[in-house]
């Protein structure tokens, strides 16, 4: 596998204040010290019964005793409803947690035709350890489901995919390994899986009576030591690369027409293919180490029939109703622009091969070409939560990638003006030798710029 580069951006804000007076205490079993379910993040009243017109919902909590960098996982079942089986996986996200990050919450959206009516649970764990379960019901008029999804082919005498970890199992196709569930519709066939790189788990397709594709889902995957944000985003440059011949001219394959998060750490895109005006919706997260890429796809002059028969394979997958009629991004509000120069100071920049505790360990100018991480960690003061900050990194004098963030894209509205902010570059088999620059600028002015080697 090509050794491909990561970059990443987080931010923490350092309270020393809080910090003073404190007495040591031994440390106890880690724990949810408080749980609340609700339909506003900010409110500490507890709901158990929801409206299925509920915009989202949520589990807000506080550890105790919990060390830093820990895995806190949160995960939505629908236990009886009337639109998917009993105990119904509806979504799972986890996040690193622990030490002086001991708050947060867990939000699940609402589906576009509203909240099924019945009953739910959400699990939460610490590491492996199931911590806490909390149940809730939606009651009221319920929103109109999408049709029942017709009967799996059952003519196959092979199952497609089976060396790739594929089972017929209770009327659908399970990878145990990959956490995937597939129905296949009725007139829908499945790829041949000697056609397909390594990296496709499945292929199926409707076609019409000359054998053209009118819709399609497939899936892909590859190991990926990523965000599911910055999964996506390498996955969104690659696929902005694609392109075709056109008589003489060398042309983009795609021509990006949305793309962004549109749910937790679910990240999709839409496109149009230029050459055959095909229309797709990929949506892209990581799991488990896996980044996974789900493709719809559609003719360019698919029918609402046909929309909609897509739409229920979408449904049967797990992904809910993605109403492919239509654009599912939402309108965002424009950020604000910085105005006057910012008054930030940034610090020296620290290089560091890991951080514990939000800190460098570590600390060095040279590295090895089997470190496969490498920190810039950087204190500022007087930061704006508008003042946008570029980490520009060259190697070998020669620029090799930007990442731009502002205080308010990472902390929403608990920004405050001093704190760390750190960038890191990943690389799947270690760093290659070079000599590396890291330029930090703030509203594009030079503020600070650091060195490091990695030796052959």
């Amino acid at each position: 596998m090509a050794n491909r580069l990561i970059i990443l951006v987080v931010i923490a804000v350092v309270s020393l204040a809080a910090c003073r007076g404190r007495t040591a205490q031994p440390p106890g079993e880690p724990k949810f010290a408080s749980v609340v379910l609700t339909d506003d993040k900010e409110s500490k009243v507890e709901k158990t019964v929801f409206a299925p017109d509920t915009p989202a919902l949520y589990t807000v909590f506080t550890l105790s005793d919990v060390p830093a960098n820990t895995t806190i996982k949160s995960v939505w079942i629908g236990e009886k409803t009337a639109s998917a089986p009993d105990n119904y996986k509806i979504d799972e996200t986890s996040l690193a947690m622990g030490g002086n990050l001991n708050s947060g919450n867990f939000s699940l959206s609402q589906p576009t035709n509203g909240w099924p009516v019945g009953q739910y649970r959400v699990e939460l764990y610490i590491g492996d350890r199931l911590a806490h379960t909390g149940r809730f019901q939606v009651e009221g008029a319920a929103a109109t489901p999408p049709p029942a999804t017709p009967p799996p082919t059952t003519t196959a005498v092979t199952t497609p995919f089976a060396s790739k970890g594929w089972v017929f199992e209770n009327g659908a196709y399970v990878n145990a390994q990959h956490n995937l569930r597939v129905q296949v519709p009725t007139g829908w066939v499945t790829g041949n899986e000697q056609r397909y790189s390594e990296r496709i788990l499945w292929v199926m397709s409707r076609l019409d009576a000359s054998g053209n594709e009118r819709l399609g889902a497939n899936m892909s995957h590859i190991r990926a030591q990523a965000t599911s944000e910055q999964f996506f985003l390498n996955e969104l440059q690659d696929f902005k690369g694609v392109t075709y011949q056109q008589g003489t001219e060398t042309k983009p394959l795609w021509m990006v027409t949305g793309s962004g998060k549109i749910k937790d750490d679910l990240y999709a895109l839409e496109h149009v293919r230029n050459d055959d005006g095909t229309r797709g919706r990929n949506l892209n997260f990581v799991r488990n180490g896996f980044g996974y890429v789900i493709a719809f796809k559609w003719a360019a002059n698919a029918t609402p029939e046909e929309l909609t028969e897509l739409n229920r394979v979408a449904w049967s997958m797990g992904y809910g109703d993605m109403n492919f009629a239509t654009s599912i991004f939402p309108a965002t509000a424009t950020p604000p622009t910085p105005t006057g120069p910012s008054k930030a100071i940034i610090g020296d920049i620290i290089f560091a091969p890991t951080l514990q505790n939000e800190r460098p360990v570590g600390a060095a100018s040279r590295f090895s070409p089997g470190t496969k991480r490498i920190y810039a960690f950087i204190p500022f003061r007087d930061m704006r939560p508008e003042d946008k900050v570029e980490a520009v990194w060259f190697k070998d004098g020669k620029e090799a990638y930007t990442h731009k963030t502002t205080l308010t894209e990472v902390l929403g509205s608990n920004t405050k003006p001093n704190g760390n902010l750190w960038f890191w570059l990943s690389w799947d088999n270690g760093a290659p030798p070079g000599s590396y620059r890291v330029e930090i600028r703030v509203n594009g002015q030079p503020a600070r710029t650091g060195t490091f080697e990695v030796t052959s």
